[in-house]
């Protein structure tokens, strides 16, 4: 492919018929999937949880796709302790940040390119605006296979593309989510960051068109799992117009995504419910212990107005009980819900 930036960039949608078997099959898995997942969400009393909990599985499984390698235990204890986290987990940390601020933005102004800007400057932490330099080539082989946009055409693309999510009324959304995945991708609008952004809007697509009531799809762990179709599929709609297989894709991960996470919420959903009847212990602080799979003394003393004394019987006695591990960093020391840990990381 030359090496010339690809500024004649296709504007959404392209002119192929997407009524065709393979894409209505998808479409079913996939809606379905994603009902599901809210029906599973609207059971669990204590929605922190799992606004908490699915968040950091998406920003874990992200990150590494981009060679970002930390881990979901890591990511919940740099949540909650004093101690600067490495930079890997730092940056899964802003990840899981941008979605729920993300998430917040969306609500009230829509999917815009202003709102990418705000999820890849919390990502990278520092302010990010569309590049005034030319995007990093994509290589294969020491071969340039794909050339972003030049700057000054980015305006026009992005603009173009801001007008195709939010206008809804001409394919189902979950094509539209597909679309713009694609051309958000080739738009290439920033110098760091495009994969995570893409991915953090994907799911705030879903919310904003109503398919998802919250933020608790993970996605990017079946793309992690199949990233080779992945950046296959990417370069065949670039280089042959290959849309059909492309959505039929991403369709298909929405649906895989979604039935992991409903799975994962049933099961913390029924950990949470049984923990009072296995473990003598105390409502607020079962609530707090799912909230924050790793858990300290002063958390327990500001969730439940107790003192510290108090705070460390009550977890202590939770340890012996085996309903909780317990782990000691430096002068920190964490009690872990390992029964939720393991649900999380299954």
């Amino acid at each position: 492919m030359s090496t010339k930036p690809f500024d004649d960039l296709p504007s959404l949608p392209p002119t192929v018929d997407f009524a065709v078997p393979e894409i209505f099959t998808a479409i079913i898995e996939a809606s379905n999937a994603l009902a599901r997942l809210d029906e599973v969400s609207d059971l669990l009393e204590n929605s922190s949880v799992f606004l908490n909990a699915i968040p950091v599985l998406e920003a874990q499984a992200s990150s590494q796709i981009e060679q970002i390698v930390t881990t979901n235990d890591a990511i919940f204890r740099a949540n909650v302790s004093g101690t600067k986290p490495d930079v890997a987990t730092n940056l899964a940390l802003r990840l899981r940040r941008s979605i729920t601020l993300g998430a917040e933005v969306a609500e009230s102004r829509g999917i815009t390119a202003t709102l990418a800007s705000t999820i890849c400057s919390e990502i990278l932490g520092h302010e990010m605006q569309p590049r005034k330099t030319q995007g990093t080539v994509i290589q294969s082989n020491l071969k340039t296979i794909y050339t972003p946009p030049s700057p000054n055409v980015l305006p026009r693309l992005l603009a173009e593309w801001e007008s195709f999510v939010n206008k809804g009324d001409q394919l189902h959304p979950l094509i539209i989510m597909a679309l713009a995945h694609y051309q958000f991708e080739a738009i290439h609008p920033f110098s760091d960051g495009n994969g995570r952004t893409g991915r953090v809007l994907n799911v705030l697509l879903l919310v904003n068109s109503g398919l998802l009531k919250q933020p608790v799809l993970q996605m990017s762990r079946e793309i992690e799992a199949r990233r080779n179709d992945y950046y296959r599929l990417i370069n065949e709609v670039t280089t042959k117009g290959n849309w059909v297989e492309w959505v039929v894709f991403m369709l298909e991960v929405v649906a895989a995504g979604a039935k992991d996470s409903a799975k994962k919420l049933k099961a913390i959903t029924m950990l949470q419910l049984t923990f009072g009847e296995r473990f003598e212990s105390r409502p607020k602080l079962v609530q707090l212990l799912f909230e924050k799979p790793y858990c300290q003394i002063g958390h327990v003393v500001e969730r439940c107005g107790v003192t510290r004394a108090t705070a460390a019987n009550w977890l202590e006695s939770l340890e012996k009980q085996g309903a909780l591990g317990s782990v000691v960093s430096g002068r920190e020391k964490f009690f872990v819900n390992r029964e939720l840990l393991e649900v999380l990381n299954g």
